[in-house]
């Protein structure tokens, strides 16, 4: 995720996840320890610490996606939604996150790339 296009949109995906207490969020997938930011928050986005609770996260959310089948109901979501306006690469941008967290991607639910 490089732009702010990119980060919209994946915002967007992420409010499709149900908000309860135990949901699941988006938001560590998409690491922006290369923004220009305060030396601190930096520093932060370097530390050891902070790599092991993104690759614990990213652990949590594979296994939830795969175990609940949640990760292919949201690309069948998205891929349904394909139509709208910058709804390829909604679809782009979900299997990138689907794929950041190591989840199974079916071909059932088409292609990943559209090519039209």
């Amino acid at each position: 995720m490089e732009c702010d296009q990119d980060l919209d949109l994946a915002s967007d995906i992420d409010k499709t996840f149900d908000k309860g207490e135990d949901s699941l969020s988006l938001f560590f997938l998409v690491n922006q320890s290369d923004l220009r930011v305060p030396i601190m928050t930096l520093m932060h986005f370097m530390s050891a610490e902070h790599k092991e609770s993104v690759a614990e996260h990213v652990i949590q959310m594979r296994t939830e996606l795969d175990k609940t089948g949640l990760g292919q109901r949201l690309m069948a979501y998205w891929r349904s939604k394909e139509s709208e306006y910058n709804g390829k690469y909604r679809v782009i941008i979900v299997g990138a996150l689907l794929m950041r967290t190591g989840a199974k991607i079916k071909e059932s639910v088409g292609p990943l790339f559209p090519t039209e």
